[in-house]
């Protein structure tokens, strides 16, 4: 028997087994069984939701959270180990910032990972959650901006290392026409803002 005949055999028999005995929800952050989705109960109290909008030298910014424990590991679940239903509940959060606040926004763009990186991991969770968004929203994700690869890592500097760091990082890869154009710049974790102000 070949192994495509073996593959299609073993995806027939879980669905099987799935019909049969479905696999239980469990919480995406403690994996303790759920009636709901994504999170339990414990975990999503320890969700610290930030109602209000700041700013960022002159632009709105919109934070879903503060940076818990549990949004932490949310976030590094999804870095790290590839959790894409992890994203999806942090693409939900985002959806809801944006309701709550009747955001209007012509383009979705997000801050992009060095080549380096993106070969590392292979994704870029920025990217994921962007077009997951753009998804729930029906607005275009645009790619133009590009990442220098001569970057320090932002968590291991001070913030003033951060800022000088971060300074033409970035330059944009096409000629877009952005005037007059309201964006929503997508990042997954800010600290100082530097990444986002470049």
């Amino acid at each position: 028997m070949g192994k495509r005949k073996q593959k299609f055999i073993k995806y027939i028999y879980e669905c099987l087994l799935e019909v049969i005995y479905p696999s239980k929800s469990v919480c995406i952050n403690c994996s303790k069984d759920l009636e709901k989705e994504y999170l339990c109960e414990k975990c999503l109290n320890e969700v610290k939701l930030i109602k209000d909008k700041e700013y960022l030298d002159n632009n709105e910014l919109y934070v879903c959270g503060y940076y818990s424990y549990t949004l932490k590991n949310l976030i590094f679940k999804l870095k790290y180990n590839k959790d894409f239903n992890v994203g999806l509940y942090l693409v939900e959060l985002m959806n809801e910032k944006i309701k709550e606040n009747n955001l209007q926004f012509d383009y979705i763009l997000y801050i992009p990972t060095s080549k380096k990186k993106l070969k590392e991991k292979g994704f870029n969770q920025c990217e994921f959650l962007a077009k997951e968004l753009s998804k729930k929203t029906n607005i275009k994700v645009i790619n133009i901006i590009i990442k220098k690869d001569n970057i320090k890592e932002q968590k291991l500097l001070s913030s003033l290392e951060r800022k000088k760091n971060m300074s033409k990082a970035f330059y944009i890869s096409k000629e877009v026409n952005l005037n007059n154009k309201t964006i929503l710049l997508i990042d997954d974790v800010i600290t100082t803002g530097s990444t986002l102000i470049s």
